[in-house]
């Protein structure tokens, strides 16, 4: 169902003028090489739609070698139209996740494939060289996980959680309406996969 949202806060962030830092008793001299951002009242409304669908499987329909078996998956795509210079600052309009799931007596396992789209985070001072519309972005970006538990018995059990096993690195882009895509780029991160064992008892 569409929503509809009206008095927003937008952000921006501009040149400190001598004038503005005059406004707020701000010294020039000190200041007046710093970006400013600040918020405002969106005029228009800002209109929001979007769309979800979710789905889980058991399938009982397999050969007995695979009993407990289990899909699932969601998939959210939303559109915002409108100014949305800051109140949606961040959001994702696509997400989805899907994975598989196995359940016996004696163990438990799921591997877990969690998608996320390109999101638009905050706007880019405008200067000589930065055209208006520039904002920073998060690239997509495809995460696998995997957990699993074994129970030695009633009481004790040994677990391991593998989170983002292939390594997805997060990149972070500037660009505007006018920016080529060779020079989006900004730069990468790469946190690694974190793996994690234990052992789990109850006394």
């Amino acid at each position: 169902m569409p929503r509809e949202f009206e008095n927003l806060f937008g952000a921006t962030v501009l040149r400190a003028t001598p004038a503005l830092l005059n406004l707020y008793s701000i010294n020039p001299d000190i200041y007046g090489d710093y970006d400013v951002s600040t918020q405002y009242n969106i005029p228009t409304s800002v209109r929001a739609t979007g769309v979800s669908f979710n789905y889980k499987q058991a399938l009982t329909f397999l050969p007995e070698w695979a009993r407990g078996l289990r899909v699932f998956g969601n998939v959210s795509a939303q559109r915002v139209t409108g100014d949305v210079s800051g109140s949606f600052t961040g959001y994702t309009p696509r997400t989805a996740n899907w994975g598989i799931s196995l359940s016996r007596q004696r163990f438990t396992s799921r591997v877990n494939w969690n998608y996320t789209g390109r999101r638009r985070l905050g706007p880019v001072a405008s200067g000589r060289s930065i055209e208006a519309g520039t904002f920073n972005w998060a690239s997509k970006r495809l995460v696998v996980d995997f957990s699993g538990e074994y129970f030695v018995n009633k009481r004790i059990s040994v677990f391991a959680n593998l989170s983002n096993l292939l390594d997805a690195p997060i990149d972070a882009e500037i660009y505007g309406p006018s920016t080529p895509a060779e020079a989006q780029f900004r730069q990468r991160q790469n946190f690694a996969a974190l793996w994690t064992f234990g052992i789990k008892g109850a006394f």
